[in-house]
């Protein structure tokens, strides 16, 4: 989510170089606008075991609540 991104360690950094760089936004903006979305598919790959894909999620151990939601 855009909060786990903004409360991440990197999102401080980032947001500190934009605003070195002329950027004068705040940090949701920019995250939510100028963010490259490889960044975003590196940290959903590094919490790929919390996130499973359809396949898992459909046949795993918590079915029944992911059926339920769909």
């Amino acid at each position: 989510s855009i909060e786990d991104i903004m409360n991440c360690p990197l999102s401080k950094f980032i947001h500190f170089a934009a605003n070195n760089c002329g950027y004068h936004g705040s940090k949701k903006d920019f995250i939510v606008n100028w963010i490259h979305p490889l960044f975003l598919k590196a940290k959903s790959t590094a919490s790929q075991e919390n996130n499973p894909n359809w396949r898992q999620a459909m046949n795993g151990p918590f079915k029944e609540s992911y059926w339920k939601a769909a």
